[in-house]
């Protein structure tokens, strides 16, 4: 029997910068990087599980660079591209890539459980796919090429306010109870003959709390404090052969081999730079067991945290990895010439921590510590990080105005 094949990604986070750098040409070559491995695996299906963009309101340019990267994996139609909206996401737009992107194969889900709308933006024509039935979150598609339904359970990010709805529990996990009652009855309307997958955006976990290796990184917004909307990987059907996760920028499996994060295909923070960039390759014939391949993504630069003492030492480093962008932790304390130097000469060089045993007795007051900054410098340098522009007049008012009030 003819097998079917998918790509599995995550957490693309398009427009997101790194301390003020852009990284829409990294952006652009991951994009095309994933469209070669989706060739070169004659891949059937690629899906995107969430966090598309970094921003609810992406840049005209970050919405460019998306809509070319999904047209080249779609392949005109041939290949079905299915999106699902992330907590970065706005719903609406990315719901709304499918009235254009649905005649190129490309399908985007933003709300969750009401799928429904889909099937009116597009007429049930998914490039050369029809989809033929859609239930809440449960999409079913057919080729002429595929002897069997393609089922996915596609349930963008889900909390209360996305769902638009409030969850009770007895057990004290009401999101929990609720997806997995969820999920167990959409699964059971998939017809065994066919490929049985679900995809989702959401904080899983093996069991209990989040261990030390469950952990959101730095890049990733908390969905809750604590890990309380952290979900157990129980919540999964059975008969789900594939279980395609985002959220988490690591990619790694959660309980099971078929339960999988994908991971981000760039590091987004220093405290990811350990972590090794994939794709999931996925084979599936109904009622067997997926073979999976996981495949290494090289687009992009690097991100090093670099540990050396003496300015010479730190200027040998950071010319070794010019083509990376590098973290210093200085173990002696930098002069102000030499950080000045070092940004003008390494361009690579964007941000640094000072040694740990450097600090005066008076180092909580503003005034007796020439490091400290002002909040409202804290805030001007967060909004040039995230925005890549200075905030304009009125939100520095803004942000003046919330001061005042707090004080």
């Amino acid at each position: 029997m003819r097998s079917f094949k998918i790509l599995h990604t995550a957490d693309w986070h398009i427009g997101k910068s790194l301390k003020g750098r852009s990284r829409l040409e990294e952006q652009k070559q991951f994009l095309e990087e994933i469209a070669r491995i989706a060739d070169e695996k004659a891949v059937d299906m690629v899906l995107v599980a969430g966090d598309i963009y970094d921003k609810y309101t992406p840049s005209i340019e970050a919405e460019g660079v998306l809509q070319q990267g999904l047209l080249q994996l779609s392949k005109g139609g041939r290949r079905l591209v299915l999106l699902i909206a992330g907590n970065h996401d706005s719903p609406t737009r990315i719901q709304n890539l499918s009235i254009m992107g649905s005649r190129h194969g490309i399908l985007a889900h933003g709300h969750p459980a009401k799928g429904e709308v889909i099937k009116e933006i597009t007429d049930g024509i998914i490039g050369e796919w029809a989809l033929t039935k859609v239930e809440q979150d449960l999409f079913v598609f057919q080729h002429p090429e595929v002897p069997y339904p393609v089922q996915v359970i596609a349930t963008p990010f889900a909390d209360e306010i996305r769902l638009n709805r409030r969850l009770e529990s007895e057990t004290g996990n009401a999101l929990y109870d609720y997806l997995k009652d969820y999920w167990h009855t959409l699964a059971g309307q998939c017809n065994s003959k066919g490929i049985c997958l679900l995809t989702a955006h959401q904080f899983i976990i093996r069991s209990g709390k989040p261990a030390e290796d469950e952990q959101e990184s730095e890049a990733e917004h908390r969905l809750s404090i604590g890990g309380s909307h952290a979900l157990k990987a129980d919540i999964f059907p059975e008969n789900i052969q594939y279980v395609a996760l985002g959220h988490l920028h690591r990619p790694h499996e959660v309980a099971a081999s078929h339960i999988r994060y994908s991971g981000s295909p760039l590091a987004y923070s220093f405290d990811e730079s350990k972590y090794e960039k994939k794709v999931m390759v996925v084979e599936l014939i109904p009622q067997q067991k997926p073979q999976l391949e996981e495949v290494g993504l090289t687009a992009g630069r690097q991100l090093v945290v670099l540990k050396a003492a003496g300015n010479e030492a730190v200027k040998e480093q950071l010319q070794a990895h010019a083509d990376c962008w590098a973290h210093v932790d200085f173990q002696t304390i930098p002069t102000p010439s030499l950080l000045k130097e070092l940004q003008e000469e390494f361009s690579c060089f964007i941000s640094w921590q000072l040694p740990a045993s450097w600090q005066t007795d008076d180092a909580t007051t503003t005034d007796s510590h020439p490091q400290l900054k002002q909040p409202h410098e804290y805030f001007e340098e967060y909004y040039m990080q995230t925005n890549n522009t200075p905030p304009p007049k009125e939100v520095r008012e803004a942000f003046g105005q919330l001061l005042r009030d707090i004080q």
